[in-house]
């Protein structure tokens, strides 16, 4: 999990890359828009936010990491 130096939001690793020195940043603010696509799929900065934090939450009230990270990964 991690936190854009700019924008202060959590999202996925895959979301995140290298700012200054030390700092991460998403690829939303470094590419400066609130949309990217790929795949053929068009996505928000606001939907990946949500999901992530819908995703953690889940991951926050089970102990069985293993179901949540199937169907994550299934959907």
């Amino acid at each position: 999990m991690a936190i854009c130096e700019k924008c202060k939001e959590f999202y996925p690793p895959d979301f995140m890359e290298d700012g200054l020195p030390g700092d991460k940043i998403c690829i939303f603010c470094k590419r400066d828009v609130t949309e990217i696509t790929g795949r053929g799929k068009t996505i928000t900065k606001k939907e990946v936010v949500k999901d992530y934090k819908i995703f953690i939450k889940k991951l926050k009230e089970t102990r069985n990491v293993k179901d949540i990270l199937d169907k994550a990964i299934g959907d």
